[in-house]
């Protein structure tokens, strides 16, 4: 299958920006889905990488999002929804990770396969507990997964929401190919710029934009109308204005969140500890399971000589 194919008629939630660079990449007409010239020649992926830092795991969704890998992950360094919800499995099930933070910075992607990883977010609440942190934007169907954690925490220049779905479809007086459809099937094909047919291409985009809101609403323990008046319909908040309109909790930073998870699953480490995350410590690559995620074990003596305080408070 040919990008443009792909790309042309997919419904996406994903900003405008974004798909535009999709649709540059689709319209080279000489690519096709699966990928040339050894565009895919690597064995195959698995996994889109996993840091561990003091038991919790952090999974990194970055750039467009797509149900399967192919040439577009390969190309523009997008996240597979397929890859996502392995690593997701595997760190629900490793009895090492205490908790799981979703680094997100992406404009969003498919519409397809996103309500499915979503889902399985939401409803793995309650087994760990699950954080997503925008250090970039979350947008669209980023936002979407975004919301089925139990907490957002977002950066100060995080661009947060863009609810909404959207298709592109190529107008069939410019398309080189020539399709004759079956007469008992007038709306297998469907012409955008014919009223009655772009009247029911805009209900199906309405359909799935109503599954998006509902979601949304669910994960966010809100009702469809409020986030239908009061998520920006389709607009973007910026940091501290996105946790003032319920799309986000609070305003942090990654290692500032991380060691926050850290001190509340682990009570005895204090603030200021060699054990707690630093900003040096995530520049590291962790694709495999880091030595330093065992747990130190701290004695009573070593407590009472370098934290009489928390013994006092004890």
């Amino acid at each position: 299958m040919k990008c443009w194919q792909y790309a042309a008629g997919e419904p996406w939630a994903i900003t405008e920006s974004a798909l535009n660079k999709i649709l540059v990449i689709a319209s080279r007409q000489d690519v096709s889905l699966e990928g040339d010239s050894g565009a895919l020649s690597k064995e195959p992926k698995f996994s889109t990488g996993v840091r561990h830092a003091q038991g919790v795991a952090i999974l990194s969704v970055t750039g467009p999002l797509f149900r399967y890998a192919n040439v577009f992950t390969a190309i523009s360094g997008a996240t597979s929804y397929e890859l996502l919800a392995n690593d997701f499995a595997a760190a629900l099930d490793d009895p090492s990770v205490q908790a799981i933070l979703l680094d997100i910075d992406s404009p969003g992607g498919e519409v397809n396969g996103c309500a499915e990883l979503a889902s399985r977010i939401f409803n793995a609440r309650g087994q760990k507990p699950i954080l997503a942190y925008a250090s970039g934007d979350a947008a669209s169907g980023a936002y979407w997964i975004a919301s089925a954690c139990d907490e957002i925490v977002v950066s100060e220049t995080s661009g947060i929401g863009s609810i909404g779905v959207v298709a592109v479809y190529r107008d069939s007086t410019s398309s080189k190919a020539t399709e004759i459809v079956s007469s008992q099937s007038p709306y297998k094909r469907l012409n955008p710029n014919n009223d009655n047919d772009r009247s029911r291409l805009q209900s199906r985009i309405d359909d799935l934009a109503n599954v998006f809101i509902e979601s949304v609403a669910k994960h966010r323990g809100v009702d469809p109308p409020t986030v239908i008046d009061g998520f920006g319909g389709g607009d973007v908040f910026i940091g501290k204005h996105a946790v003032n309109q319920g799309l986000a909790d609070r305003v942090g930073t990654l290692v500032d969140t991380l060691n926050d998870m850290t001190t509340t699953l682990n009570p005895v480490l204090v603030r200021g500890s060699s054990f707690l995350v630093s900003e040096e410590s995530l520049m590291t690559d962790h694709s495999t399971k880091a030595e330093t995620n065992e747990q130190a074990v701290l004695s009573l003596d070593h407590l009472k000589k370098h934290h009489p305080g928390l013994i006092d408070a004890i």
